[in-house]
This record gives C-alpha cells, structure tokens and sequence, in this order.
C-alpha cells in the first residue's frame, strides 16, 4: 500500500513538474523581450531627444538671425534718417538716399548701414543729399583700397574737397580725382589715409590760399615721409614754410634776399613750392653743410627746416617723378580697389 502511494506521488511531481517548468521558462522569455522592447522604446525616445537638442542651436541662430536683421534695420533707418535731417533732405530726397544706402550695400563689399554711416559723415560735413550720394562711390572705392574705414575717408576725403573748393562743378569727378590722389601717395610712400588726414589738417589750407594744388602738395608730402618724417610734423613743417616763403619774417626775408630767391610771380601770388626748392637746390651749391642747414632754419623755421633740407636734397628727377605721379594718378584708387575687393575678407563682407 505505501508502495503505490510513493509511486503515485512520484508520478504526479513528474507530471506536473514538467508542465510548471514549462510555464516558468516561457514566462521568463517574455519577460526578456519585454525588456528588451522597452530598452528599444527607451533608445527612440532618446534619439527624438537628442534630435531636438541638436536642432537647438539652429533653432536659436535662425532667431539670432532674425534679431540681428531687425536690429540691422533699425540702425540703418535710425542713421539714414539722421543723415538726410543733416543734409536738409526732403521727404523725395530722404527716400533717394535710402535707396541709393541699400545700393552701395549691394554693389560694394560693405553694408548698407556702413553706406548709411559714410553718408551721414558727409552730411555732417555740409554736404547736401545730391553731393553726398555723388561723392559716396569714391568714397567707398578710396575706403576699400586704403584698408580704412568709411568714417575716416569720408572725413579725408570731403575735407581735401571743402579745402581746396572741389565740390563745385561735377562733385563725383572731383572726390575721385582726390582718392586717386591719396591712393597714389600710399603707392608712392608709407603715407595713409589717417595720415594724409593728419599732414593735410595742418598744411592744406595755407596751400589752398597759395593756389598749391592738391597733386602738388602730396608730391611734397610723399617725398618727406620717405625721408622719415611724421604725418603731423608734415603737416606742421609744410605750414611753416608756406607761411614763412609768402610772408615772411625778418630772418626769411634777409636768407631770401641774400640768396635772391623769387617767391612771387610778377602779379605778386606765391610762384609755388616746386620752383622755388628748384631754385633753392641751385643757389645751395657750393655752400657747406652748416651754412646749408643755417639758410634751411631761417628760411623755414627751427622746427620746420628738416622737412625743407628733405625736399631740396631730393635729386631733380625723383622730385619731377614723383610730381608726374601725382599729376597722372588717375585710376590709382578704382586699380586697388580691385585687388582689395578681391581678398578673403571683403569677399566674406561682400557676402
């Protein structure tokens, strides 16, 4: 009797034991791909994730972008609108130069509120719209092929104009003929724009007043700046002996005669300075080093006499070249602005 209930016992474990083991391994393999479907689902909701951090940054610079256009906008309409109220524009002529801001920016390697601040420097300086948008391309082509900025052409270039009475008749010609000049004496010499600025604040209106023209005094400007001398003592020395030659004091006056200088033409206007450091040149012959230098302090002034002994050592034919240079500069800024329009960085400020 115990016999057959150890047997049976035996047979039912098997038999149930079979089956139960059965169910376990098969709820173990479902749990398994559960896990394994939600590891998939984890990893998809994770890549929508990164996905929309990395669009981020776009999102971000495309509304960068946006904000930068606005405040683009707002500059250049805030400073053209300045620039026409300076150059007493109309409603028409506000509108024109608007217009004309936003096609320097797309012709030229600059902006069109850069346009818009060049315009507004020139009005400032007393330029009515029609003369500010005829003398803006020289501006911007002489800007371009200096390396400088807007803001300091602008001022060079409408002070030579106001200076030597160049914005009467075809102002744009006019502005050319004074960047091409400029550029010329950057070609011909370490003179910059800044520089040209600096030497022509303190020279140009005595040379002006004695009919020296602008091609004439950037002959003696670039001749001195080779000889190692600085924008501003330039400037100052040229000045000195402007005003010492036309009028001069008394120690000028007994170093001319002694040397029988001609300052004056026979009407009585300043002969100009070429044919007087001519002159000079001839009449020094012969005399020593310290007497060279003793007729240079008197007829040009203690701190003014350096620049004077630097143009009169200048041998005949580098003055004269020099001179035809200028004379003949004609294309200098449009041939550089060429080059420079070409370089990686305005190619970037172009686009």
């Amino acid at each position: 009797m115990a016999s057959d209930v150890i047997d049976f016992t035996l047979l039912f474990m098997d038999q149930v034991t079979k089956p139960l083991r059965n169910v376990q391994m098969e709820m173990e393999r479902t749990a398994r791909m559960h896990q394994r479907l939600g590891n998939q689902i984890r990893q998809i909701g994770n890549g929508f994730s990164n996905v929309g951090e990395s669009m981020l940054p776009i999102a971000a610079g495309i509304t960068a972008i946006g904000a930068a256009g606005g405040r683009a906008f707002i500059d250049f309409d805030s400073i053209i609108t300045g620039a026409a109220a300076k150059a007493g524009a109309t409603a028409e002529e506000m509108e024109m130069m608007r217009q004309k801001a936003s096609q320097f920016g797309a012709n030229f390697p600059i902006s069109a509120t850069q346009a818009a601040e060049g315009m507004d420097r020139l009005a400032a300086a007393g330029y009515d719209a029609n003369q500010v948008v005829g003398v803006m391309p020289s501006v911007i082509t002489a800007a371009v092929a200096s390396g400088e900025d807007l803001a300091t052409t602008s001022d060079v270039v409408s002070n030579a104009l106001n200076i030597w009475n160049l914005k009467q008749g075809d102002i744009a010609s006019n502005a050319m003929r004074v960047a091409d000049v400029v550029q010329m004496v950057a070609n011909k010499s370490s003179l910059s724009m800044t520089d040209f600025g600096v030497a022509m604040q303190y020279a140009g209106a005595p040379a002006a007043t004695l009919n020296i023209s602008i091609e004439q005094l950037s002959t003696a400007m670039a001749i001195m700046k080779n000889n190692g001398i600085e924008a501003s003592t330039i400037g100052t020395s040229l000045r000195s002996i402007f005003t010492r030659l036309s009028s001069p004091p008394k120690s000028a006056a007994e170093a001319i005669e002694r040397l029988g200088l001609q300052v004056k033409d026979t009407q009585g206007n300043f002969l100009g300075i070429q044919p007087i450091i001519e002159q000079l040149r001839t009449k020094m012959i012969g005399m020593s080093d310290t007497e060279q230098v003793a007729i240079a302090q008197a007829l040009a002034g203690q701190e003014a006499y350096s620049g004077l002994l630097a143009l009169i050592k200048t041998a005949p034919q580098d003055y004269q070249a020099m001179q035809d240079a200028m004379d003949n500069a004609t294309g200098s800024s449009q041939a550089q602005f060429e080059v420079m329009k070409g370089t990686l960085k305005n190619s970037i400020d172009g686009m």
